[in-house]
């Protein structure tokens, strides 16, 4: 921890040899940890990117009241979360092997407004049930929670879509 922080602050300072180190130190585990999250090594060495990136740029936020790696993995955590909603996103508005109801453009739109207005906790698991057809366990495994609260988010996110939905004047 102290190491970390005595990295921080020289990169802070300007040296940026120390980034370097950072880097070095800390790039497997957030492979691993974007892994987990998407399942896909592929996406994860993007995440890498994106988070090092994030890193370089706003670590002058890190207050040092807490481990740094706790630090890095929500960051790490963030940016997956934000790339799988971004990689479904762009499957809207026919995911694959799906005839999807909606095709007037003002729809898609209320769509997209209604999934942006879900909170992440619901939004996220009805995104991977609906467009990766992951099975619920898969789902589980990848948000770490259980199967039943899986099911559950999905089943209130379902309702408060059809309610937002209604609410925009989409047909349902």
């Amino acid at each position: 921890m102290q190491e970390d922080n005595e990295l921080i602050r020289r990169y802070l300072a300007g040296d940026h040899k120390a980034f370097d180190e950072i880097h070095k130190r800390y790039h497997d585990a957030v492979f691993r940890i974007a892994c987990m999250i998407c399942g896909s090594p592929r996406h994860a060495d993007d995440i890498v990117q994106e988070v090092m990136t994030a890193l370089a740029k706003n670590l002058s936020a890190f207050k040092f009241n807490s481990r740094f790696f706790t630090y890095l993995y929500a960051i790490t955590r963030n940016t997956a979360c934000k790339y799988i909603r971004q990689e479904i996103r762009q499957k809207i508005p026919q995911p694959p092997g799906r005839e999807y109801a909606v095709s007037d453009p003002t729809e898609i739109t209320a769509l997209n407004s209604a999934l942006d207005r879900l909170p992440e906790k619901y939004r996220l698991p009805l995104l991977l049930k609906e467009y990766e057809n992951m099975s619920y366990e898969e789902i589980a495994e990848t948000v770490k929670i259980n199967t039943g609260t899986v099911k559950s988010r999905i089943f209130y996110a379902r309702e408060k879509l059809a309610s937002l939905l209604k609410e925009a004047g989409c047909r349902l």
